[in-house]
């Protein structure tokens, strides 16, 4: 029986006086861990990762033209319960690239090869955006490999995306404009990237990878068939009609909808969104 995780008034009430917003007020642990961190060469490339603490392993898949930084905030927690694993997908954060076009399948691909280079037969997984999508085709290809997935902002089809953010991709989605409006990622990925003249490369084949439809198959999507963790923003770049079809579609999935959030609800609900995820992995969190 599917269950459908619903915040009830009163619990959306506590909630939203007693959560952090992005400067975080001291709610999360701000303890900064050393992690080991190496090289896995997959197909040649070198892949960059990070693991904290030891347990059950907790695979991060972060998001689109973006890094395992994604989830800092959360590492401190989880760590005290899981072994959290980081990696930079191919020509992402700390890791190299080859040039060939990016896709989400073989995105998947690669995660289930890094897999077997970390030696891990199985691991919870939790991905962010693009890393949700990952998430999708590592789940539905290669379901021994996934204990559960959390899909955090995830669509599977280009329209499951608010026409806005669709028409940015479409006309802004460029080595110049992403610079422009979001001056983080060409700072981040000049100051860190092995591969730094790679830049406007990385941001094309990002741009075709988000515009190319589906991102999943719809029979594939719908053959995924371990536990799947829905969670957005109210205000997310994917639609709610989208979030509630892929509800919808698979067979043992849960769905929760954050009030007053969009589509960075890590940062802004980043307690609420540990208790959720507590909870779907059947632990408790640490007061």
């Amino acid at each position: 029986m599917k269950k459908l995780t619903c915040c009830l008034l009163y619990f959306i009430t506590v909630l939203f006086f007693s959560c952090t917003h992005s400067n975080h007020e001291g709610k999360m642990m701000k303890t900064e861990l050393k992690p080991d961190s190496g090289c896995a060469e997959i197909n040649g490339v070198k892949l960059y990762y990070e693991i904290y603490g030891q347990g059950e392993p907790l695979l991060y898949l972060h998001g689109g033209i973006s890094s395992g930084k994604d989830f800092r905030e959360y590492i401190p927690d989880l760590s005290k319960k899981f072994q959290v694993i980081t990696v930079d997908r191919r020509g992402h954060g700390r890791s190299f690239d080859n040039g060939e076009p990016y896709s989400y399948a073989a995105m998947g691909d690669e995660m289930n090869a890094f897999m077997d280079y970390m030696k891990i037969d199985s691991a919870y997984v939790m991905g962010w955006s693009d890393g949700g999508v990952v998430g999708f085709h590592l789940a539905g290809k290669y379901p021994e490999r996934v204990r559960k997935l959390i899909a955090v902002g995830a669509n599977y089809l280009v329209t499951g995306m608010t026409p806005g953010m669709i028409e940015w991709i479409e006309t802004q989605m460029t080595a110049e404009g992403v610079a422009a409006s979001i001056p983080g990622i060409k700072r981040d990925y000049l100051a860190n990237n092995p591969q730094p003249e790679n830049y406007a490369s990385f941001i094309s084949r990002s741009r075709d990878m988000w515009l190319r439809e589906p991102y999943m198959e719809r029979e594939d999507f719908i053959n995924i068939g371990v536990p799947v963790l829905l969670v957005a923003g109210d205000k997310d770049d994917v639609t709610l009609e989208h979030m509630a079809e892929m509800y919808s579609l698979l067979e043992n999935a849960q769905l929760c909808i954050l009030p007053d959030t969009d589509h960075f609800v890590f940062a802004q609900r980043d307690e609420t969104v540990l208790q959720v995820i507590y909870k779907f992995l059947n632990t408790k969190m640490e007061k």
